[in-house]
């Protein structure tokens, strides 16, 4: 499984790194706090899943997708926020590869559920 974490702040990737390496150790995890540096890395390293936070400088999350989007890139996506907001809940609905949406911090068994919900719809 490859793995895609998109968020501005080391320590939420760090964490989400740890959490991976126990429950999927033989993924192959890659770490991006520039969202634009990981946006054209979609294609070369073509995730199963990203982790995408919203609030981020520069290209937002919402941005991310809407590029995703508009390049017809299709990898699922879990939102993975500091924000509570139901409108950004809401939101998330509106894009098809969008599987989730989790506030932070994302506890081990969400993740696992992240990874049960992938494994069904592979």
């Amino acid at each position: 499984m490859k793995i895609m974490l998109v968020d501005d702040k080391d320590i939420s990737n760090f964490i989400m790194r740890k959490f991976i390496e126990i429950r999927k150790p033989d993924a192959t995890v890659k770490e991006f706090t520039d969202p634009a540096e990981a946006f054209n890395g979609i294609n070369d390293f073509n995730p199963d899943i990203i982790f995408l936070d919203l609030n981020m400088p520069i290209m937002n999350g919402w941005q991310f997708l809407d590029k995703m989007l508009a390049d017809n890139l299709t990898q699922k996506v879990a939102i993975l926020t500091s924000s509570t907001s139901n409108e950004d809940m809401e939101k998330s609905k509106s894009y098809g590869n969008v599987v989730n949406f989790y506030v932070k911090p994302l506890t081990p068994d969400e993740l696992a559920r992240v990874f049960a919900d992938l494994n069904t719809q592979s």
